[in-house]
């Protein structure tokens, strides 16, 4: 997923579990930057949430979302309304940093003003 300079449109709160073709516990993710990027505009991780035991409905990026889930997922919480009960976690980064997560992180990114 590429994200264009000036894109309003924040990534919306996700984790990537429901969009991969598998299922298990030891799956990571890797976010790689391909300019710099300040914390500000950087993918953002809520620490922890790997382990909450929970799997969320997939959103789509743009346009509509999927529709309801058959699986059982859960519809991500208000997480944006309620961000002081979270620990949520940023980081500047550059070409050639790497961010590997639990594909069970729950993240999302604000719009890039770059």
């Amino acid at each position: 997923m590429v994200k264009a300079p000036g894109a309003d449109e924040p990534t919306p709160w996700h984790h990537d579990h429901p969009y991969y073709c598998l299922d298990g516990f030891e799956t990571c993710s890797l976010w790689i930057p391909l300019d710099d990027v300040p914390r500000d505009s950087a993918v953002e991780f809520i620490a922890g949430s790997h382990q909450w035991g929970r799997l969320f409905q997939p959103r789509m990026f743009v346009g509509e979302d999927y529709p309801p889930s058959a699986d059982g997922f859960e519809i991500m919480p208000d997480i944006d309304g309620h961000r002081d009960d979270y620990e949520i976690l940023s980081f500047d980064l550059e070409p050639g940093d790497c961010a590997a997560f639990h594909f069970r992180t729950v993240h999302g990114a604000p719009g890039n003003q770059s």
